[in-house]
Order: structure tokens, then sequence, then C-alpha cells
């Protein structure tokens, strides 16, 4: 395989200096900090200018604090300069000229203000909202286009990103605030160099324009969706090990909604385990090895470790104020290479000897649907997860995007009055009516228009008691209880009117049933088992006595079944690549910290041929590619 294909490397800054590494500048440091990088598999970096140091603009007052003129760091004035450090262009020449020594390819961050925790912004700028601010966005398009104009033939350099996490620089009111700051960084850089591609470099974006900083705009604005899912709050990954089925997925989850969401490619531009309490080197190692398999194999143009290199011993902030940014690093402080950095390196190695010139496209069973007004994010994940177990890769969308064509839609957890848009709705039902479709519909407590008509189920109301309670099912045979509490939501006292039913409560009840709707089939369930998944510590990783994800498998049976392969074992994820009719390439991936069976399924007439791994079982927190071929 191209090795161009998948980016793989880390963030970087300096061994010896971290955040002031281009303050206090060390040529040979640099360098062999990259010869070590380099023979340890890193192919590409990202970097980070730092502001506070490319541009020390002060301001000199005059009488009664008036502005007497604009200063360079040794106070000499101006005039109508950019404030740009000749001296730190000079010193950032000298690293790309490293950098094509060892042939590592960049992603810059231009905009570095916000990095680790700590603000560093020009001093003229201290204590201002740098993405309000007309001085400070004065000042920043001053640097964008020296810097980039500047660097902007310097082949090495691979794309521009906005800068590191801008949405932390400043708080904005709306996404109108947000847009506009974007698209003044975006289009200054662009301006000054049309030819490369801009990443966003944006964490915890929203997926609805209610966000502040959402998808949609991002997209608009920037070529590539980046993902920065460590195992934190912020998605969620912070309630289990990080090598259990939970945070090991849940970055691939949020950089399929990323991409698919966004319309736009997407990468894991940051990942790393924190500290070494939330697991020892060799389980970090694991949770880094599951996700390269994993993101590799939905489409992620690549994989970048936060950091390249340990900082135990820097004293300044924001490494003094934060017990989780010193043993972020490939390498430690003796420069030897931890665990996650063999991972790193044989992974590398290992798509270099696939014979696969590009991976294809996998194929896609299911569409997840966003409601209306809200973060869906939780809904998502749990989504992913659950349909992974059952063997379906599912992408995402919001109510107000245009939906793809797809044999299954999902919508999850339904609340409220406002649901979906009407057209999004009547674009489902025509979908399933016309096109065989099968939809899916879970609730929280949520309302539907023509209820009755679509689901084959008669309502005698809402309670919003007894929602602490088992729930019988009978899935062709297959008989399970599965216990739901959700004090927030609601029970439906409904009964089948030529629905099948598939569960029930202990009231009689029907919980799950489905419906055939001209040519397709609409599965209601009077439950939201994902947001009860996603707030159940635990719960995707009890799959063998809690199985969830049986809902998922029923209605995704009949896909199925005409799948070339998948898993039986809810540990196990795979997806299915096509190359032509005839033949595939399948990755499979073990989420789990043990070694599991692969359980695969094939489709009659074909079989597998291993490119790497094993056919029958799976090591833990690893994966496995195998060549599929239709023998008839």
């Amino acid at each position: 395989m191209k090795k161009e294909e998948y980016m793989i490397g880390c963030n970087y800054w300096d061994s010896v200096h971290g955040t002031d590494m281009w303050r206090d500048y060390d040529h040979n440091i640099v360098e062999n900090d990259l010869k070590v990088l380099s023979a340890n598999g890193v192919k590409y970096m990202r970097v980070f200018p730092n502001w506070r140091d490319f541009q020390p603009v002060k301001k000199l007052y005059s009488w009664h604090g008036y502005t007497g003129d604009f200063a360079d760091k040794n106070e000499k004035p101006l005039g109508e300069g950019d404030g740009v450090d000749p001296d730190m262009l000079e010193r950032f020449g000298d690293f790309l000229d490293l950098c094509e020594k060892y042939d590592i390819g960049l992603i810059v961050s231009v905009v570095t203000g916000w990095m680790s925790g700590r603000l560093f912004v020009p001093p003229i700028l201290e204590g201002k909202n740098i993405i309000n601010d007309p001085e400070a966005n004065r000042w920043m398009v001053k640097f964008i286009r020296r810097f980039v104009n500047e660097f902007k033939n310097r082949d090495i350099i691979k794309y521009w990103d906005l800068g590191n996490e801008c949405n932390c620089l400043g708080d904005v009111s709306n996404n109108f605030e947000a847009y506009r700051w974007a698209a003044l960084v975006a289009n200054t850089i662009r301006m000054c160099d049309p030819t490369r591609k801009i990443m966003s470099g944006m964490h915890a974006l929203g997926d609805s324009l209610g966000s502040h900083w959402n998808l949609q705009d991002q997209s608009d604005l920037t070529d590539v969706m980046t993902t920065h899912p460590y195992p934190s709050p912020t998605i969620g990954a912070d309630v289990e090990p990080i090598n259990k089925m939970r945070t090991t997925i849940a970055p691939t989850a949020q950089t399929v909604e990323y991409a698919s969401v966004s319309g736009k490619p997407a990468l894991i531009q940051e990942q790393g385990t924190f500290n070494d309490v939330l697991g020892h080197r060799e389980l970090a190692a694991d949770f880094v090895r599951a996700n390269l398999f994993s993101s590799f194999a939905v489409g992620s143009i690549g994989y970048f470790f936060w950091c390249g290199m340990e900082h135990l011993k820097l004293t300044q902030p924001p490494y003094s104020w934060s017990m989780v940014e010193r043993e972020l690093g490939l390498l430690d402080v003796n420069l030897n290479p931890k665990p996650v950095s063999r991972e790193l390196k044989s992974f590398g190695e290992l798509l270099e000897s696939l014979p696969i010139e590009k991976l294809p496209e996998r194929q896609i069973d299911a569409v997840s649907i966003g409601s209306r007004g809200k973060d869906n994010w939780k809904g998502y994940a749990a989504s992913y997860i659950l349909g992974k177990q059952a063997g379906l890769e599912i992408v995402c969308r919001n109510s107000a995007q245009e939906l793809p064509k797809a044999p299954i839609y999902i919508l999850s957890g339904i609340a409220g009055w406002q649901v979906i848009y009407k057209e999004c709705y009547d674009q489902l039902i025509n979908r399933v009516i016309n096109d065989g479709a099968t939809l899916y519909i879970s609730c929280h407590n949520g309302l539907l228009t023509e209820f009755e008509r679509f689901t084959g189920l008669r309502s005698r109301g809402l309670v919003k008691y007894n929602l602490n309670k088992d729930i019988n099912f009978n899935l062709g045979g297959d008989e399970f209880k599965l216990h739901y509490n959700m004090p927030d939501s609601a029970t439906y006292l409904l009964d089948s009117m030529g629905a099948e039913v598939l569960a029930t409560d202990d009231e009689g009840n029907v919980v799950f049933a489905s419906h055939k709707l001209g040519k397709g089939k609409i599965y209601f369930l009077a439950m939201n088992v994902e947001e009860l998944c996603w707030r159940t510590p635990n719960l995707f990783n009890e799959a063998e006595n809690q199985p969830y994800y049986k809902i998922y498998s029923e209605f995704g049976k009949d896909v199925l079944r005409d799948k070339i392969c998948y898993s039986k074992n809810p540990f196990i994820g795979t997806t299915v690549h096509p190359v032509n009719e005839n033949e595939a390439i399948i990755i499979a991936v073990n989420y789990d910290d043990k070694t599991h069976n692969t359980d695969l399924v094939l489709k009659n007439g074909w079989s597998l041929v291993p490119l790497y791994g094993d056919l029958n079982e799976i090591t833990k927190c690893n994966g496995a590619i195998y060549k599929a071929v239709n023998r008839q």
C-alpha cells in the first residue's frame, strides 16, 4: 500500500523545551528528536508556530494610557509592519530543512494561540477575546499572511491547519461569530496559498447548526475534519478502562460522525492516553493498536499520536499546571520508544507490506439520523457501537441534510415534539414504502405523526412511571430479558394493530414490534436503548449477558443475510471493502481486552484468505485483514 494514503505520525514539540521550543530553539536537539522519531516509524508530524513567539507585538502607551505606538519585542516601533519576528521565521525554516532531511511531512497549525490548557498570544492581545476582538483579528491576519507567504513554497508542508483547537481561544455567543472567525482564518490562508488543503484543527464540534462550533460550518470552510478523541469526558470515553469496548471504539465513532455529517475526509489528528493512571504503558499500546486498525478501516486519512516527546522535566505552564501534559509521548524523556511507538511503527510497516494499492471504500449498511436542534453525539455513538456488535456499518446525518440511499435508517432515542423535519420524515417513509428500506425508531418520549398507520401499533397513552423494569424479547425463537431503567423517559401503552410483536413488558405492553409498510418495514422500540447503553458503564461489555445489540441484529437481519462477511461475536467489528463483484477486503477488529474467536459468517460461495492475522481468532485490541473471494 502507498504510505501516503494513510498518514502515521505525531504532534510535535521538542523534547527539552516543549511549548518554548521556538523561543529557545536548538537545532541539535530538534535534529536528534526527528532522527529518533523517524527511526520509530513517524512519517508525518503536526507542528505549531507559537503565536506568542512568532508575533511578539507590544503596545507602547502614552499620556493617560492612550496608545502611543506598536512595537516589536525590542520596543522598536513597527510603523505599518506586521510584527512577525524574523528570527522565528528563520528558525522555522531551519526546522523545515530538518524535516526534509528525515522525510517527515508536515501539517502546520497556523494560529497556535491555544495549547494544552494555556493561551499563547502576542503581548498586545493578552486579556482580549481572541475570536471577537477586532484588534486581535487585525494582528492575526497580518501574522497569517506573513507566515503562509514565507513558507508556501516548501513541499514538506502537506496541509495547513486553522490552528490548534481554536474553539478554545475565546467565547462566542453563537455560530455566526464562530463562522466569521474561522472564515477569516481559512480565507486568509487560501488567499496566500490556494494550492493546499486546510484542516479544521478543531475538537468537540456539534452536529447541528445550533452548536456554536459545528461540523457544517467547518465543512463549509475547511477541507478535512479532525478528531481529538482521548479517553476523556469530551466524548464520554472516561468511564471504562482504555482497553474495553466503549473506550476503544468511541474514537472511531466520532471520526465517522465528523466525516459523514460534514461530507469531508476526517482523521484522528490527536490521540493519547493522558496519564499512566488511566492504564499502564502496555494498555496504552492496546488502545492505540485498536484505534489504528479501526480508524483505518473506516476511511480516516491518518492517525497522529499526542505527542512525540515526553515532557516530565518541564516546569513552565502548562506543564506545571496539569498532570496530564507531562507523560504524553511516543518517546520517554531519554528518547527511548514506549510501547505506543512500537505500535505506530508496526502498523506503518504492515500497511506498506499489504498487496493493496488503495483500500476501497467500505460498504455502508445504515444511516443514523440525528434529531432536530440537539447535539446527537451520544445517540450516534451508541448506535455505532451497537451496530458494530451486530455486524452493521453505520454512518450519520442530521435531519436537515439530504439522506443518502441506504437499506436501513435509524432514528434513535427520539424525544419531545420536534423530532425531525417533516421533509426528512416524509423522505424516510417514502424510502420504506417505495424503495423497500427498513426504518428503526427507538423512543425516549418522542411523538410521531401517523403513528398507527406507520408502526401497526395503537397507543393508549404515555405514562412517566414503571420505567425500571424487565423487557421480554422473542426474536425468532431467541428468548431473553433486557433490563430497562430510564427514569426520565416514558412508558408507551401500546397494542398491536397488525404489527409483529417482538418484545413486551410484564404488563403486556408492546415494547418492540415490526410492521410491513409498502415494500419495506418499520421497527418500533418503545425504549431508548441507545441512551441506556451510553449512560450505563460497562453495558456494551456485558453483551453476552445483556445482549442489547440483538435489537440491531433483528432489524438488520435482511442486510446481514446478504453481506459478504460479518462477525457474530459482539466484540469483533468488521468492515467490508468491495474491490469488484467477486473480491473484497475485510478488516476485523477486536475491541476487547481478551483474545476472541472471530466467529465470521460468510455469504454462500465466498471464502477468506488472510493478509494479516488469523482466520479463527484475534488477540486483544488487535486487527486482522482478509481478502474475500467469490468461488462460485
